[in-house]
C-alpha cells in the first residue's frame, strides 16, 4: 500500500526492524524537549543513537523509493499500459508544498518523504494495535 510493490520477506523484515528500533527509542527523547541547551551535552549519547537510527530508516526506505520512482517514471511512458497502480509513495513524490521563498512551491525532499513513510506505517500499526 505505501510503495506500491508486493515487498520480499527481508524488506519487510527490515522496515519492521527500523520502525521498531525507533519506536522503541524514541521515549527516551523527552528530555531534549525540556533541557535542549543541557540535554545536547549530558545526553550525547542519546542524540547520537537516534541520529543512528534515523540513518537505518533512511538506509531501509530509500532505495524502495527510488525503485518505485523509476516504475512511475517507466510507467509514463508507457501510457498504454494500464497495470501501474498510484500508491502513497506516488503521491508524496508529486507533492508539493509552498515554499516560504515568496510563494513559490517545491517537491519534498527524501527525508521529508521518509518522515511520512514511516508516520503512515506507524498510524496503521497504532490503530490496530489499539483496536486488539
Amino acid at each position: 500500500m505505501c510503495f506500491g510493490e508486493i515487498l520480499d520477506e527481508n524488506a519487510i523484515r527490515e522496515i519492521e526492524k527500523a520502525q521498531r528500533d525507533f519506536l522503541l527509542y524514541i521515549v527516551k527523547l523527552n528530555v531534549f524537549v525540556f533541557l535542549p541547551w543541557i540535554a545536547q551535552w549530558v545526553f550525547r549519547n542519546r542524540q547520537k543513537r537516534f541520529l543512528e537510527l534515523r540513518q537505518k530508516q533512511e538506509d531501509v526506505l530509500i532505495p524502495l523509493i527510488k525503485a518505485r520512482q523509476g516504475l512511475r517514471d517507466e510507467g509514463r511512458k508507457n501510457k498504454g499500459d494500464n497495470s501501474f497502480q498510484c500508491c502513497y509513495v506516488d503521491s508524496l513524490l508529486d507533492l508539493e508544498v509552498p515554499d516560504n521563498k515568496g510563494g513559490q512551491t517545491k517537491k519534498l525532499t527524501g527525508k521529508e518523504i521518509i518522515s511520512l513513510c514511516f508516520e503512515f506505517l506507524n498510524a496503521g500499526t497504532d490503530t490496530t494495535s489499539m483496536a486488539v
